[in-house]
C-alpha cells in the first residue's frame, strides 16, 4: 500500500486527471469500500467534471463511495452538463447521507432504497433550484411519501410549492399520527390547489367516526352551485336553468327580501329546477340559492 501525504493548503494528497475520455480515478473492492475519504473541516471528495458525470459509484452489495466530515461536506460533486453523482447498487443503498447532526442509524432501518438521507436534528435533504425544479418525483405507485409530525409542509415563492405526479397512483400521500398528513400555506395565494377534468378536485373522507371536512374561518362557494335569481311580483313560479343542478340535488334558498309566501322546490332535473310560492308575490323578490349534490 503506497500513502500519499501533503502539508500545503493549496496541495492535495492525491490529484487525478483524465483527458481524451480517461477516467480520473477508478477504484475497485471485492468486500470493502471502493473509496474511502474523510476530511475534518472541509470536503471529503471533491469531483469535477465538465460533460460527464461528476462522482460514479457502484457497489453489488457493500459501499460505492464512503465520505466524511466532521463540519464540511461529505462529497461535493459538480458536472456542467452531465451527472453530477451517479450511484448504483443493485441490491442495497445507492446513497446514504448522514448530516444535520445526525448519527448513523444502526442496524439501517431500509434494506433497499436509491437515497437514504439522516438529518437527526435538522434538515435530511435541502434542494434548491434557480428556474427549474429542485426535487421531481414521480412513481407508478406512490410518488412521495410523508409522515411526521406535519407529513408534508412546502412553499413555493411564484409556483407551486409542491408538483407531483402519478400516472395511476396517488401522486401525494401523507399520514402522521397526531398532526396533519398534508399542509398547505400561502401568504396572498391558494394554500391547497385540486383540480381535475372529470373526477373530485378534493376528496375529504371522515370514515365512520371522523368529520370529513372542518373550515375554520369564512367558507366561499363560486360557480354554479351558488347564484341567484328574481321571482317577478303576481308570480308564483320561477325555473332557474342551471348546469350544477340534478334531479336528486339538495337546493337551499334564501330570500333577500320577505316574499309575504312560503317558498320551496318544486321540481328538479339534470340542468334545472323550479322555485314555487305559496301564493302570487305582492312584489319582486331576489332569491339566493345553493346546490350541493
Amino acid at each position: 500500500m503506497t500513502a500519499f501525504t501533503s502539508n500545503n493548503a493549496g496541495t492535495p494528497a492525491v490529484s487525478a486527471t483524465g483527458t481524451d475520455g480517461a477516467d480520473g480515478i477508478d477504484a475497485s473492492s471485492d468486500f470493502a469500500v471502493g473509496v474511502n475519504a474523510f476530511s475534518g473541516t472541509s470536503i471529503g471528495v471533491n469531483a469535477n467534471s465538465n460533460s460527464g458525470t461528476g462522482v460514479a459509484a457502484g457497489s453489488q452489495t457493500g459501499t460505492g463511495v464512503a465520505a466524511g466530515s466532521q463540519t464540511g461536506i461529505g462529497v461535493a460533486a459538480i458536472s456542467g452538463s452531465g451527472t453530477a453523482v451517479y450511484a448504483d447498487c443493485e441490491s442495497g443503498i445507492g446513497v446514504h447521507a448522514v448530516g444535520g447532526g445526525a448519527n448513523a442509524a444502526f442496524p439501517v432501518p431500509i434494506s433497499q432504497v436509491a437515497v437514504f438521507a439522516e438529518g437527526g436534528p435538522n434538515d435530511a435533504i435541502y434542494a434548491t433550484s434557480d428556474t427549474g425544479t429542485a426535487v421531481i418525483a414521480s412513481s407508478n405507485g406512490l410518488a412521495v411519501q410523508a409522515r411526521g409530525i406535519v407529513g408534508v409542509t412546502a412553499s413555493g415563492s411564484t409556483g407551486p410549492g409542491v408538483n407531483a405526479t402519478s400516472i395511476s397512483g396517488i401522486a401525494v400521500e401523507g399520514s402522521s399520527q397526531t398532526g396533519p398528513g398534508v399542509q398547505g400555506s400561502s401568504l396572498t395565494s391558494t394554500g391547497v390547489s385540486g383540480i381535475t377534468e372529470s373526477g373530485f378536485g378534493v376528496t375529504a373522507n371522515g370514515g365512520s367516526k371522523g368529520i370529513a371536512l372542518l373550515v375554520i374561518g369564512k367558507l366561499e362557494v363560486q360557480g354554479n352551485s351558488v347564484g341567484s335569481v328574481t321571482m317577478a311580483a303576481a308570480t308564483k313560479t320561477v325555473t332557474v336553468s342551471n348546469a350544477a343542478a340534478t334531479a336528486n340535488s339538495l337546493i337551499f334558498l334564501t330570500p333577500l327580501e320577505d316574499p309575504k309566501a312560503f317558498l320551496w322546490i318544486g321540481a328538479r332535473s339534470a340542468g334545472s329546477f323550479t322555485i314555487d310560492a305559496s301564493t302570487a308575490l305582492p312584489a319582486a323578490v331576489t332569491i339566493g340559492f345553493l346546490i350541493i349534490n
